[in-house]
């Protein structure tokens, strides 16, 4: 049985707290502690082997919160970390990002006192997040991986928010080795190290635009986004190569929509703008992913031809009830609709960030709400469902 600790030092918040958990975790162990030292001696012991999740407040005088996450990383405690504070959004963002800088996996933060339906969303959230990897990638591992064709595509659907239609699906690149899935944290960034960035995107293009010839055939036929990596803008040529891939499969660029990370700077003056600029002209969509999350957001939308804008899932989810999520929405939505693009809530985990969203101007929605990622021939099965579902 899975182990669950609260840690409050407010027996009375503790306690209310342990009884949210256990409602939403009835096959875990949920206790509550309101002593912090002897919980962090205890962890320095065992490093919490048995413990799953980690339920922490922040401001509690025997040892603060962010002196408790200290404590966990040196006890190399691998669980799960929430924050339950009544301390602002700042101060649970900072406290998030000096515990995964620490390396430990943070399913993210709640209000305290936290509702039964908070807690809900934020555990639902586990399902789609990946928790740091615990081995290493080499550039041999991946070259095996290719030959042996073990990268496979998912695909997370995207609707509309105005009517509920099913719009378009991204690409999310897994690696199938055996039993387990490896999530593209854990390869990417030594594939682009290693050069061998672009293989794996001709790979993922070659298996999208077959499924979606295969969708069209069982007559529909969403739009198509695809992530490139800035480390593979390097050739020239790749316009003409995504055209070509087009030609062939009888798609309209129109229907492709290519996703660039914002928090990856683009050199103005390297080949990227270049390539980027003429695909642009050939019909392709561009969108600027994760927007926000990155030190150059208003040049990259200078300097580069983006026509979507995809607003971070770590602004979307809760959005509904936290006015600094709210002030990041709306200001993005402001400055996308007054540069004519279209508007992406990504990370939508809730009915309640679902209806946010749609009232602040965003014209799509992609999360787990709507969603998961799921093999290509899923997709037919779901959009069957989605649709009788919007009618219902």
């Amino acid at each position: 049985m899975n182990e669950v600790w609260v840690i409050d030092d407010d027996p009375f918040a503790a306690k209310l707290t342990q009884r949210q958990f256990a409602a939403c975790l009835p096959d875990s162990l949920v206790s509550a502690h309101t002593d912090p030292l002897a919980s962090s001696q205890r962890l320095a012991k065992d490093g919490g082997h048995n413990i799953d999740l980690v339920v922490l407040d922040l401001r509690m005088p025997a040892m603060d919160g962010i002196t408790f996450v200290r404590h966990l990383a040196a006890a190399s405690y691998r669980g799960k970390l929430i924050f339950c504070s009544g301390q602002s959004d700042q101060m649970l963002s900072a406290a998030q990002q000096i515990a995964e800088n620490q390396g430990l996996y943070v399913l993210g933060s709640l209000p305290k006192p936290a509702s039964l339906e908070a807690v809900k969303v934020l555990l639902k959230r586990e399902q789609s997040m990946t928790p740091p990897p615990t081995f290493t990638v080499s550039r041999d591992d991946i070259v095996r991986a290719l030959n042996r064709g073990e990268f496979v595509n998912h695909y997370q659907p995207k609707v509309a928010l105005s009517d509920r239609r099913f719009h378009s699906v991204e690409v999310l690149l897994r690696w199938v080795k055996g039993t387990k899935t490896i999530s593209p944290e854990a390869f990417i960034p030594v594939a682009e190290q290693e050069g061998l960035i672009e293989s794996l995107t001709h790979g993922v293009i070659d298996r999208a635009f077959a499924d979606l010839a295969g969708w069209s055939r069982q007559g529909f036929s969403p739009q198509l986004s695809i992530n490139l990596s800035t480390a593979g803008l390097n050739d020239l040529n790749l316009p003409e190569q995504l055209l070509g891939y087009c030609e062939r499969a009888g798609i309209d660029p129109e229907k492709i929509t290519l996703e660039l990370t914002e928090s990856k700077v683009i050199d103005p003056a390297s080949r990227g703008l270049d390539i980027l600029s003429r695909l642009r002209l050939q019909g392709f969509n561009l969108s600027i992913d994760d927007f926000g999350t990155g030190y150059s957001s208003l040049a990259q939308l200078r300097q580069i031809p983006f026509n979507e804008l995809k607003i971070d899932g770590s602004f979307v989810a809760g959005v509904s009830e936290r006015s600094p999520l709210q002030a990041i929405v709306n200001s993005s939505v402001r400055l996308a609709t007054e540069l004519d693009m279209t508007i992406v809530a990504e990370g939508v985990e809730s009915k309640a960030d679902w209806d946010y969203v749609a009232g602040a101007g965003c014209h799509l929605a992609q999360g787990f709400y709507i969603a998961k990622p799921m093999p290509g021939q899923a997709i037919p099965v779901w959009a069957d469902l989605w649709r009788e579902k919007s009618r219902g």
